[in-house]
């Protein structure tokens, strides 16, 4: 059975929530530009589930909005107990996310791997880092050409705007 883009989404999806649940912590790789540049595409990020989990402000969380996964910033909580939830946003964005409610919230990135690198997310944002996601944000000719830039120096063998989708998910073992 030949399963549709949307269909082949969803199966992936329900893969790595499973594979969070049973594991306690999953690795996928990147897909998007609204973490930039705290985070590229195909950079490999390892999330681990914290249920109930006390998060704080400058995590970097994902979590399930409209049936897709968002990793993105916490800048902000609202209410208490059964009401609470938790307001995202990407670095690169302009505007914070329509609020979470706490059982969306699957889990908290624990590190990033971008080449042989491997990154400790800070709950602070530089000064630096955040003019350089406003930019970002604000100019399509200079994500553009900042993400074939990035692309070219992480994957030199191969060739630039080939228009490969990048989402594959790596549980961990």
């Amino acid at each position: 059975m030949q399963l549709t883009s949307d269909a082949y989404e969803q199966h992936k999806i329900k893969l790595a929530l499973d594979a969070l649940r049973s594991a306690g912590r999953i690795r996928f790789k990147v897909q998007g530009a609204s973490m930039l540049p705290t985070i590229w595409p195909a950079d490999i990020l390892t999330v681990e589930s914290n249920p109930g989990g006390q998060w704080v402000c400058g995590d970097i969380l994902m979590v399930r909005r409209n049936d897709r996964l968002f990793v993105h910033r916490l800048v902000a909580s609202t209410g208490t107990g059964d009401e609470q939830s938790w307001v995202m946003r990407g670095d690169a964005m302009p505007q914070n996310d329509s609020p979470v409610a706490a059982g969306d919230v699957l889990g908290k990135v624990i590190c990033i791997e971008r080449g042989k690198r491997t990154i400790y997310p800070r709950l602070r944002v530089s000064r630096l880092t955040r003019i350089v996601a406003w930019t970002l944000c604000n100019s399509d000719v200079l994500r553009g050409w900042v993400l074939r830039l990035h692309y070219g120096w992480y994957h030199p063998q191969k060739k630039i705007g080939s228009g490969a989708k990048i989402a594959e998910f790596f549980p961990s073992v």
